[in-house]
């Protein structure tokens, strides 16, 4: 969770406006915490797969989950392949960005679209350099959760060359 709640909130309704979630619509929501995305995807019909390496945080992001919700305790690195094919995948890694290999998968297993959450400005320009010229940048939009500080959190939606 955030301590910025207003700001936070904000930013949830950017990603869910940029999966456009629906019925029957896949969603792989990476990295996901306690899955506030993904849980929220599924209340508007999508089918969403999370992935967290924390045991205890894929333990409470299942706890009144959704039926059209549910998670895996892993390392995205090891398991994105596996969930794909998808309409959708959420990345919202840590400060250190993606593993290449994540990068690596959605090169080779392209989806539509892919919706980048980043704390870290330099990690995210390296990843977008990883992802090579397979997707797009359709928008670009920074969320200031933290006032007064240099850190801004930063949503890159990417769409796939097709």
């Amino acid at each position: 969770s955030q301590v910025n709640r207003q700001v936070a909130v904000a930013l949830r309704r950017w990603v869910v406006r940029e999966v456009s979630p629906r019925p029957g619509l896949r969603v792989v929501d990476a990295y996901c915490g306690s899955a506030a995305h993904g849980r929220h995807l599924a209340r508007r019909g999508a089918e969403v797969v999370g992935i967290e390496l924390d045991a205890g945080a894929v333990e409470a992001a299942g706890d009144g989950a959704p039926a059209r919700f549910s998670a895996v305790a892993a390392r995205v690195e090891h398991a994105l392949a596996d969930l794909l094919p998808a309409d959708r995948v959420i990345v919202n890694p840590p400060r250190r960005g993606v593993d290449a290999r994540v990068c690596s998968v959605l090169r080779d297993q392209p989806v539509a679209r892919v919706i980048y959450i980043s704390c870290d400005p330099a990690t995210l320009a390296r990843d977008l350099r990883r992802l090579g010229e397979a997707y797009e940048i359709r928008r670009l939009r920074g969320f200031d959760l933290f006032p007064q500080t240099s850190h801004v959190e930063t949503v890159v939606t990417l769409d796939h060359f097709t």
